[in-house]
């Protein structure tokens, strides 16, 4: 979940992703599943380094 989000904000932008996240969260909850919406670089800090792009 978070690599999708991070690279729909680089193909999309800020705004699109911001979107797309909230789109997912949404899923998630309906499924039962728990999602954290943090900014890129929160989420840049949890990949492996070998992962970012």
């Amino acid at each position: 979940m978070e690599i999708l989000i991070l690279k729909a904000q680089a193909e999309l932008g800020s705004e699109n992703a911001e979107a797309l996240a909230r789109a997912a969260l949404s899923v998630a909850e309906t499924s039962g599943l728990s999602v954290e919406i943090a900014p890129c670089y929160a989420l840049l800090s949890k990949l492996p380094k070998a992962r970012r792009r």
